[in-house]
């Protein structure tokens, strides 16, 4: 299996000890025990593949950026994920999964309360598909 990690935005100069956006997940995804090569692409910066075929699935990273935004590289990594979503797999971390909400039609707005690391969610409407016992706590 070969996962394609496309990086939105590089990390801040005072965390570059911790690598770029694509060094954090290759470790994260051996933990699953699953073989897998990994190449990543900058698109933030304009680079992304020359085919869906590329790789088997896909990881869209977080960002500084906002996915309110629409700037050229944004719309450019919407119009190489649409036409693949309903082929391949495809996960967004934290940006990445706003970027694909908004793409696919959902709204996204400014959160005035940003930060870093894990976070709690109370659920206040429970879909359909939420286990009675997700839907009566918090989501972490």
């Amino acid at each position: 299996m070969k996962i394609g990690i496309l990086e939105c935005g590089t990390n801040r100069p005072e965390w570059a000890e911790y690598g770029r956006f694509a060094d954090w997940f290759p470790p994260l995804l051996a933990q699953a025990g699953v073989a897998f090569d990994v190449q990543s692409w900058l698109a933030s910066e304009g680079e992304l593949p020359d085919s869906a075929d590329a790789c088997d699935a896909w990881l869209v990273t977080g960002s500084p950026a906002s996915a309110a935004d629409d700037a050229p590289w944004q719309q450019a990594l919407s119009a190489f994920l649409a036409p693949l979503i309903d082929r391949q797999p495809v996960i967004g971390i934290c940006y990445g999964h706003q970027h694909l909400h908004r793409m696919l039609g959902g709204r996204v707005e400014e959160c005035s309360d940003w930060g870093v690391g894990v976070q709690s969610y109370a659920v206040r409407a429970a879909p359909d598909w939420l286990t009675p016992e997700a839907a009566g706590r918090d989501l972490t």
